[in-house]
């Protein structure tokens, strides 16, 4: 599945889009530079958390969260958030700097392999005891962190929740069990 930004760039939107949003909405693309510090930066400044970004996108498209992070594509910044549901699967597309979505891309009918993993990950959220948002909030506590990324991921004692918070320019990697809310792994990169 190729991303929505690289879709647009195929079809020589990206200019009109970013022009687009220049004059009508007077936001101009977040520029990337190389690291922690350029993240932090941008999470600092962003009008819209990663949790509530994941909010918005559950209100473009029914389903479960099973991944979302603050992506970056040719010097743009923005939150990409993954749903699932019987229906299928969708992408939703958000700036952080100012909360509007820059688009929605749903798939339905996938291919078997895919509709095998896509099922496999359904299947797991539905019998989950702890949602995406909530393993966030459990994680993040009082830590003054920005949500970077959160995904489910398989590991050899189940299913599992990875979610990276960024404190300043450390990084913290948290394993949260779905079928539990159990904290399974703690790693602080400095």
């Amino acid at each position: 599945m190729g991303s929505f930004f690289a879709k647009l760039k195929n079809d020589g939107a990206i200019s009109l889009c970013l022009i687009v949003g220049l004059v009508v909405f007077g936001f101009a693309p977040i520029t990337a530079i190389a690291g922690d510090s350029k993240r932090f930066s941008i999470l600092s400044n962003a009008s819209m958390t990663l949790p509530e970004a994941i909010v918005v996108a559950q209100t473009k498209h029914d389903g479960y969260v099973v991944e979302s992070e603050l992506e970056e594509d040719d010097g743009m910044y923005f939150y990409q958030i993954e749903l699932i549901s019987n229906d299928g699967q969708a992408e939703v597309f958000i700036n952080p700097a100012n909360g509007i979505v820059l688009g929605v891309d749903a798939e339905t009918g996938l291919a078997v392999r895919l509709k095998r993993r896509w099922e496999a990950r359904l299947e797991a959220m539905q019998s989950a005891q702890i949602s995406l948002a909530d393993a966030i909030k459990k994680v993040r506590g009082d830590m003054e962190a920005f949500v970077v990324s959160a995904e489910l991921r398989r590991r050899h004692h189940g299913m599992i929740y990875k979610i990276v918070l960024l404190e300043g320019e450390r990084e913290h990697e948290f394993e949260v069990a779905i079928a539990d809310g159990a904290i399974l792994d703690h790693d602080i990169d400095d």
